[in-house]
């Protein structure tokens, strides 16, 4: 009999079915290699209908049976696919990616990942270190990282001394008489630093105190049991004292003794009875209430017909704003025609007056004592005591002094009204850099400098022989009124002259009473 051929003609459509064959009846041993391929199935034989879940897995897949070639665009997509179907163990990157890279979605609407470096930009990092480091800092002074140096300006240890100019507070030319008071306890001798070298009288039993001191080692003790009631101290007279029509400025630290908010006192005048003067419950009286800061001026040395009793009384600070045992900072302030007291930089007495102060003042000047033959003694200490002609060295409420008048930085290098210059000391980078950062804050009396202009700020990396071109400060914002942070970032200095001897130049120009530019802090860093 000869075999009848099988055929799909001959097969009813549901002959070879799940009924009609038993579990392994067709395997891959009775199904030739090419009993079943593409060009023989239907585009819709086998689908989700005819296959049992799991039916189809990995041990009934070869390697390469389903690969790109195989799956037409958009055949394996999200709704084919579960939550789980790609997890780490299934994902394969075929490039690799360099150390410290990471998977990141591709820019626009492309979809898929792409290897991507994260950013190595730290200067906004490093800046507020710095900024930190200085507002932090009470005493701290220069002090060196790795690849940074910051300095909080405590001292001049990180200050080119030799190459910089006016960098700290000095005593100027403005200044007539400077009393520090820096001696052994009990010296009765009495010391003029300013240019004038006055020479100084003492009367009766005035000496220097190391028990109270607001500045260095000692101050005038001017007051208690051991001071006689017309002691006080002389100056020697000149035209320094004779202050005219002009501005000027005497300023002076005190501490009253208790019994001393209860008496009449002045602080200073000329040797006569009328000149010039600032005094305490005179004309306001000594009542628990009513005791004042006064002010007294004369123009024809018989009347106080500028400012005192004698110009109806104008001059006069508010109620009580001397404390006992406490140091205070009094400042009597001309400028112009505006008089005015401050009390640790708050302005306490204010008046307009013209008249030009009697010529008297060049006699001399007596400290602690009514000018007119004694009296009114202070029963204090004083300290820096000051006394300067042409200038009105504040006209608006002030921070005091923090530090003694020309002898060091307390915080901030500038504010001497004169052009400066500060460079640091060198330090060395481990290897030769291409890129600077520098930081540093910035204040100036009125808000007035402007940046790039009236403060310029270079590098060097040869110890200052050589220097970069001006950096291009950026204004970061402020940390106070009228105070700036400054940044140069990414400064190119791989083609400056010199290799690893890193330093900083800060420069001010065009300063003047209301620039006054002073920097607290600054910072280079390098890579």
């Amino acid at each position: 009999m000869t075999p009848t051929k099988i055929t799909s003609k001959v097969i009813a459509d549901d002959a070879i079915d799940s009924e009609h064959y038993t579990d392994g009846s067709i395997d891959t041993a009775h199904i030739a290699a090419d009993a079943v391929t593409g060009a023989k199935i239907a585009d819709d034989a086998i689908d989700s209908e005819h296959y049992a879940a799991g039916s189809i897995d990995n041990e009934h897949l070869a390697d390469d049976a389903v690969d790109s070639d195989e799956l037409a665009a958009g055949a394996v997509d999200l709704a084919h696919m579960s939550s789980q179907s790609v997890d780490e163990d299934n994902l394969h990157i075929s490039n690799a990616g360099s150390d410290g890279q990471f998977l990141s979605k591709q820019s626009g609407n492309s979809g898929g990942l792409t290897w991507a470096t994260a950013s190595t930009d730290t200067s906004v990092l490093e800046n507020n270190m710095a900024i930190l480091a200085f507002q932090i800092a009470t005493s701290t002074a220069a002090f060196n990282m790795q690849d940074r140096f910051i300095d909080d300006y405590y001292d001049t240890s990180g200050i080119d001394t030799s190459n910089s100019s006016d960098y700290i507070p000095t005593i100027d030319s403005e200044t007539s008489l400077l009393i520090h008071s820096d001696h052994s306890d009990g010296s009765s001798t009495f010391t003029d630093s300013s240019d004038y070298n006055n020479t100084i009288t003492r009367t009766g039993n005035i000496v220097h105190d190391t028990a109270q001191a607001k500045f260095g080692a000692s101050s005038l003790d001017h007051g208690g049991p051991n001071v006689s009631v017309t002691s006080h101290l002389l100056s020697a007279g000149g035209s320094e004292f004779d202050v005219g029509s002009g501005n000027f400025t005497v300023d002076f630290w005190i501490m009253p003794l208790a019994t001393a908010l209860d008496e009449t006192q002045w602080f200073f005048s000329g040797t006569a009875d009328h000149n010039l003067a600032l005094a305490y419950a005179h004309q306001s009286g000594t009542s628990s209430s009513g005791r004042k800061l006064e002010m007294w001026a004369s123009s024809n040395g018989s009347s106080w017909d500028i400012t005192g009793d004698g110009a109806s009384g104008i001059g006069q600070g508010s109620s009580e704003t001397l404390q006992a045992n406490v140091w205070q900072h009094i400042a009597m302030v001309r400028n112009g025609n505006n008089w005015r007291v401050y009390v640790d930089g708050t302005l306490d007495a204010e008046c307009t007056a013209s008249g030009t102060v009697t010529d008297e003042m060049a006699n001399g000047l007596r400290i602690g004592v009514h000018g007119g033959g004694g009296g009114y003694l202070v029963d204090a200490w004083f300290d820096e005591f000051r006394f300067s002609k042409g200038i009105a060295r504040w006209t608006s409420n002030f921070t005091p002094p923090t530090v003694a008048y020309g002898l060091g930085i307390d915080g901030y290098v500038g504010g001497t009204e004169a052009d400066m210059t500060v460079i640091s000391t060198t330090q060395t980078a481990q290897s030769e850099p291409d890129e600077a950062n520098l930081v540093f804050l910035m204040e100036d009396d009125a808000g007035t400098a402007i940046i790039n202009t009236d403060i310029k700020a270079y590098v060097s990396k040869d110890a200052g022989s050589n220097w970069s071109s001006a950096v291009t400060l950026v204004d970061q914002g402020t940390w106070g009124t009228n105070k700036k942070i400054l940044v140069a970032n990414d400064i190119d200095i791989s083609g400056i002259t010199g290799t690893t001897s890193l330093r900083y130049k800060i420069t001010t120009h065009n300063q003047s009473a209301t620039k006054n530019t002073q920097v607290h802090g600054a910072s280079l860093a390098w890579n």
